[in-house]
């Protein structure tokens, strides 16, 4: 009889340690979330998030010049991005371009005379011109390397892809800095890839 309490006794006390084993296993494997430290994480997140845009781009000294008169320096804020890529702001390449700018949906439409480009905001997707086989400007769908992007309330446009959309060649010279740009210059890039023309309305 006293070995069947033994046994007894051995047998609930090996469920109790073992409830005891799973609770642990399982309060650690639970996601834990302070709540006390919940308001003052979200400000420090919605600030960092204001500020973090920063740290991927670098202020430049680059300057446009427009290739019908070298003597012109467009001294605009251009902010380069990894991989090289320059952004200037929208107003900023409206004013060089001489076009009308407005935001539509999501896309960032210049207009100069009659013609009109659009680059999707934070997509790739851009609406412009290319030199079709009878040598003249047809509107065309573009994939770009960069997207236009809003930064601190601001939108920027990769100035390479929005002078090219317009049909005019870039050239960049690294050494002074200097970014021409004009019909006659060569294009000798890849800040556009061709994917088809559209219909012109």
């Amino acid at each position: 009889m006293p070995s069947l309490k033994k046994t007894v006794w051995l047998i609930t006390t090996f469920f109790i340690l073992a409830g005891i084993f799973l609770g642990v296993l399982l309060q650690e494997k639970r996601p834990q979330l302070p709540q006390f430290e919940k308001v003052q994480l979200q400000k420090t997140e919605s600030l960092s998030s204001k500020e973090d845009w920063k740290k991927e781009y670098v202020k430049s000294t680059y300057k446009l010049v427009p290739a019908y008169d070298t003597s012109k320096r467009y001294d605009i804020e251009i902010l380069v991005a990894k991989g090289g890529y320059s952004l200037a702001k929208a107003e900023d390449m409206a004013k060089i371009l001489v076009a009308d700018l407005r935001i539509e949906n999501n896309w960032v439409v210049f207009k100069q005379n009659k013609k009109e480009i659009k680059l999707m905001l934070e997509n790739p997707k851009a609406v412009g011109f290319a030199v079709a086989k009878d040598n003249k400007l047809k509107k065309a769908e573009f994939k770009l390397p960069y997207p236009a992007r809003k930064l601190d309330g601001k939108i920027y446009v990769p100035v390479r892809s929005v002078l090219r959309l317009f049909g005019y060649g870039v050239k960049f010279d690294k050494k002074s800095g200097l970014i021409y740009f004009g019909y006659g210059l060569k294009v000798d890039d890849m800040c556009l890839v061709f994917e088809r023309f559209v219909d012109q309305k």
